[in-house]
């Protein structure tokens, strides 16, 4: 399902190959259950994909209206598409497909997280240990501690966010006039 969402989008945007890009697309357009958690805590959509992919193929986009032949894979994703589960069974997962367009940092699916802001490193390990089919309450823990949308994440240094804030008394503080 993930290829033929990845297939028929680089083809309407007329893309001569369908690479790492177009595949992490397929596989965010079609997410269900842990990875749709996980598209959500990095705050991956279609729409943001859709114009990562344009802004990474700059003069090389020609979109085609009138319809489109689906494109070849790329050496990459096929390499991404085809390579072994990390679980070991024979059954591909989202995530599997996902590892595997990670695989490479100079592929297409990573160029597109970092023009997004997503670290590979974060996000190649949450694949790595969806790869591996955790239980979910195992799942569920390490979400949890990377989940920066709510206050469970602090940066490291600094005063805590309970700390008090010390105040400067106001006749202490040199006063700026501006000249005229």
């Amino acid at each position: 399902m993930a290829l033929d969402v990845a297939l028929g989008t680089a083809g309407a945007m007329g893309d001569e190959r369908c690479g790492t890009e177009y595949l992490l697309f397929g596989a965010v357009a079609t997410a269900t259950g842990d990875m749709s958690e996980l598209c959500e805590l990095f705050a991956l959509d279609t729409a943001r994909l859709e114009r990562s992919i344009m802004a990474l193929r700059g003069h090389h986009f020609d979109p085609d209206p009138d319809g489109h032949i689906d494109p070849p894979l790329s050496p990459r994703a096929e390499l991404a598409l085809h390579g072994k589960s990390l679980s070991g069974d024979s059954r591909r997962s989202a995530f599997d497909l996902l590892l595997g367009c990670l695989n490479d940092p100079r592929s297409g699916a990573a160029t597109a997280l970092r023009h997004l802001g997503v670290r590979l490193g974060e996000i190649r390990r949450l694949v790595e240990l969806g790869a591996a089919r955790l239980d979910k309450s195992e799942v569920a823990s390490l979400i949890s501690v990377l989940d920066r949308r709510h206050e469970a994440h602090y940066v490291s240094w600094g005063p805590g966010p309970e700390a008090a804030v010390a105040r400067v008394p106001s006749e202490d503080v040199p006063r700026l006039v501006a000249r005229s």
